[in-house]
């Protein structure tokens, strides 16, 4: 039996005999379509040692929710780091400790996460972004996810990801500096609320590109069902001028 990655590695090579319709220039400034590229499904890796200041942070947020929210809004959603207050919980000298593990922060490798991705044009003339696992056993919902060009969105399972503001994300964020798009799909259903997120961009010194999946599933009585998160790193085309 052919593995779904020779299916579409021989639909790829028939596509491009044929007339293949242009290939949607938000993916292109990524993928060249039907090359093959290297990648790797990464997780953020954080010192120890910093984990021990994230439990002291919990702590104080547990003393003054409302408070601890307003100090994070001063540093921004997307990063770890808050600027020092005594409310914190630790001195000065601790927090340039904390700021200095928090910079030590890198993406790993997760065990098995070895993969290529390819670009092909589906028959209905949308695009996917194919994840193939060089490990058995390993998945990724990336290739059930079609791009439709006319509307700018994605179609998955679910429903429709519709594009939501681009990324820009500083230097100081958990992901570090990277610009990109994303996509947002969301129910608040009678008995399930689904949110599903899908961002591409390059990191900021353009080296790397990043694809993350979200999935987020939660009970009408606040049960977290699914809290799925997959991050690729891969190794983009040549900025394109």
């Amino acid at each position: 039996m052919k593995s779904f990655k020779s299916v579409i590695l021989a639909f790829a090579s028939m596509t491009t005999l044929l007339a293949a319709a242009e290939p949607p220039a938000k993916l292109t400034n990524f993928f060249d379509a039907n090359k093959e590229v290297r990648g790797e499904i990464v997780k953020v890796d954080m010192p120890g040692e910093f984990m021990e200041y994230r439990a002291l942070l919990a702590k104080a947020e547990a003393k003054d929710p409302e408070w601890f929210k307003k100090h994070q809004e001063k540093a921004g959603a997307e990063t770890l780091l808050l600027p020092y207050d005594a409310k914190l919980g630790f001195s000065k000298e601790d927090h340039e400790k904390y700021s200095k593990l928090y910079d030590q922060r890198k993406f790993k490798r997760v065990e098995g996460g070895e993969v290529s991705l390819m670009l092909t044009e589906n028959s209905d003339g949308e695009w996917t972004i194919n994840v193939f696992a060089k490990r058995k056993g390993v998945t990724t919902p990336f290739s059930a996810l079609s791009y439709i060009a006319k509307d700018d969105s994605f179609k998955s399972m679910n429903g429709t990801l519709v594009k939501i503001d681009d990324i820009k994300s500083p230097k100081n964020s958990v992901y570090g500096e990277w610009n990109g798009h994303e996509w947002r799909y969301f129910k608040d259903g009678s008995m399930v609320k689904t949110k599903e997120n899908l961002a591409l961009g390059r990191t900021g010194d353009k080296r790397y590109g990043i694809l993350v999946h979200s999935l987020q599933e939660v009970s009408s009585r606040g049960s977290l069902l699914a809290d799925n998160l997959i991050i690729i790193r891969f190794v983009p085309n040549k900025v394109k001028k």
